[in-house]
């Protein structure tokens, strides 16, 4: 930024201009600002004074859309400097994500169409890193990168350039793209498949050159979703599945140092190679696993499962597992570690009597150690028998995040379970929640205070349905420590491109004032199917006119673009409210130990923004 000029020293020296050239104050300020980065950008507008010590924060968790790659290598090309104040990278195939991975029954139909092919954007990813890699400054940032598995032949051919930023890659996240309108020129659906086929070619063969190039110490956070299919109107259902090679490869380069690992293996998948190699591998440092694999024989499943879980049983910290149905998982394995536990559906070897009393002994074994219970799809009797024995108090005092149907969290409330954080299973109308027969009894007070937040999903009311009902059901002297609510409605809106953006505003101003009854409502999120986008300088002033008085943050999930808008509540003394639009990265937490952006993949989880099992204030998951 040569050339530019500083402010002079003025004749009368204020408070405020003595603060704002005092480095090392400057510098608390601008850290403070730089995770929401709005009021940093505000600041940066003050003086030139003021812009040249604020890009350097502005620029240090650099969130990177490779759609949007060549705009930030730009900006570094102006700004060369810059670029050793990068600490933190990531890097997102933000296109493709958007558009594959949705809740169910919420696909979207909008899409932005891009000029240029995604070669090459990757080739100006590849020119910003190049930047990044011939600074002076070190260490380089570490790198989280995620990626679709047809990126893989221009990934590979950027990064084979990068000998230094090759080994600072901390996560990689890889997803199986089948995406039939790439080749909507090629008319029928099954020339399409042979073009999706020809793509797939040279991406599975340089699929083991990206693993083998990024693989080091550093890499400690590995996700791969394969599980992808397509119905075709025949009857007929495609795949694409990985080759033995690419597993082999997985595990030759990455087992010995990955600690956080998540996979999805494809229920349609005829090859059971890669499912029999993961789970036969050791993975020494392996501290949180996330297991996805549904196959019509049970017996494939079981010994791999069973024979993995025994065997990094010791370290494991969290543990996720979705099986086939009524799959075999034997719980006699006891994990001394062990605080996350996720288990959707009815899973045991064992059969009866037997089954319950050994999920009873699991469950006391584990009294002391897990917080967190996801019993998400699992039925009241085999939920039952997890608390079913004598230490279960202590087991239900602790816990703070409970995911489950409403039959299960009313038993395990009654039981004397007061969860912090609570998700409930879909069901089709908030009344058939009944919440207040169990959470809003006055034998169960506790447990109603206990809650800050709950996350509802409903079938079968749109949110105008929902705004007459809000007041009531989640006001304070129902629920007096409620401070995140997520509401979700998946009943199907028509027209919703005829939608108008003030009509939505005037819902949303709507659930606002019905929810002012919860007086200590911290952060809202609202996703139906009739939202739409609200424009860029639409005036939303009015929406928070009458809004809950402890409000800070609201999220907007507009199913038809897969996009959620989130916003902040600002107040000023003698001025109304007025929302403020954040970028989608404010609310990520980023490791300073090893660069890890935390994403979470499960998509209900993620639409969460405070973190409500610290016991204390919930609060923002930031670093």
């Amino acid at each position: 930024m040569s050339g530019t000029r500083i402010d002079p020293v003025p004749t009368r020296i204020t408070a405020s201009w003595r603060v704002m050239h005092i480095p090392e104050l400057f510098a608390m300020i601008a850290t403070h600002l730089e995770r929401e980065m709005v009021d940093l950008v505000a600041l940066s507008t003050v003086s030139t004074h003021i812009r040249l010590l604020t890009l350097p924060h502005m620029v240090r968790y650099l969130d990177v859309r490779v759609t949007r790659a060549d705009k930030i290598c730009r900006f570094f090309e102006v700004n060369p400097t810059l670029i050793d104040h990068v600490d933190f990278l990531r890097i997102r195939q933000d296109d493709a994500y958007t558009k594959l991975r949705h809740r169910p029954r919420c696909e979207p139909t909008q899409h932005p169409v891009f000029k240029s092919p995604i070669q090459g954007k990757w080739n100006d990813v590849g020119k910003l890193l190049l930047l990044i890699e011939k600074r002076r400054k070190t260490p380089l940032p570490r790198i989280d990168l995620s990626m679709v598995a047809t990126d893989s032949p221009y990934v590979n051919s950027n990064f084979r350039k990068l000998p230094k930023l090759r080994s600072r890659v901390c996560a990689l996240r890889i997803m199986v793209d089948l995406d039939l309108s790439k080749y909507a020129a090629l008319g029928d659906e099954h020339f399409k498949w042979m073009g999706m086929i020809g793509t797939y070619g040279p991406a599975w063969d340089a699929f083991p050159l990206v693993i083998e190039a990024l693989s080091s110490s550093s890499l400690v956070h590995f996700e791969f979703d394969n599980s992808t299919f397509l119905n075709f109107d025949d009857g007929t259902c495609r795949v694409m599945p990985p080759s033995p090679q690419v597993w082999s490869s997985i595990i030759k380069h990455l087992a010995r140092h990955v600690r956080e690992l998540s996979i999805a293996f494809c229920l349609r998948d005829p090859f059971e190679t890669g499912y029999q190699d993961v789970m036969g591998s050791d993975w020494p440092l392996l501290r949180k696993a996330r297991i996805h694999y549904t196959n019509s024989d049970e017996g494939a499943e079981h010994p791999f499962i069973n024979r993995f879980l025994a065997s990094h049983a010791m370290n494991l910290e969290s543990l996720s597992l979705d099986l086939t149905r009524n799959g075999p998982l034997n719980f006699g394995i006891t994990f001394p570690s062990l605080r996350t536990l996720s288990l959707p559906r009815d899973m045991s070897y064992f059969s009866g009597a037997a089954r319950a009393s050994i999920r009873s002994d699991f469950g006391d074994r584990h009294c002391f150690l897990i917080r967190h219970w996801s019993l998400v799809g699992t039925k009241l009797p085999e939920a039952r028998s997890f608390i079913d024995h004598a230490s279960r108090q202590s087991m239900l005092s602790q816990l703070r995040v409970l995911r489950a149907s409403k039959e299960v969290a009313e038993h395990y409330v009654r039981s004397g379970a007061t969860p912090a954080h609570l998700q409930l299973d879909a069901m089709k109308e908030l009344d058939s929640l009944q919440l207040w027969r169990w959470l809003n009894a006055k034998a169960l007070r506790k447990a109603a205070e206990a809650i800050t937040c709950l996350d509802i999903e409903l079938s079968a009311e749109s949110l105008r349905d929902l705004n007459v009902q809000l007041g009531h059901v989640f006001s304070s002297a129902h629920f007096p420590n409620l401070q995140e609510l997520v509401l979700c409605s998946t009943l199907k809106v028509f027209d919703v491109k005829h939608n108008a953006p003030e009509v939505a505003a005037e819902q949303l101003r709507q659930t606002l004032t019905a929810l002012r009854s919860a007086r200590r409502l911290r952060a809202l999120r609202i996703e139906h199917t009739g939202a739409v986008y609200f424009r860029p300088g639409q005036d939303l002033s009015a929406v928070v006119s009458k809004c809950p008085q402890a409000l800070e943050y609201v999220s907007w999930h507009v199913p038809s673009r897969n996009v959620t808008q989130y916003f902040r509540v600002v107040r000023k003394k003698s001025k109304a409210e007025r929302l403020q639009r954040l970028p989608p990265s404010f609310r990520v937490k980023i490791r300073a130990e090893d660069g890890v952006w935390e994403q979470e993949s499960d998509l209900r989880r993620a639409a969460v923004l405070f973190d409500h099992s610290g016991g204390g204030r919930p609060e923002l998951r930031l670093s």
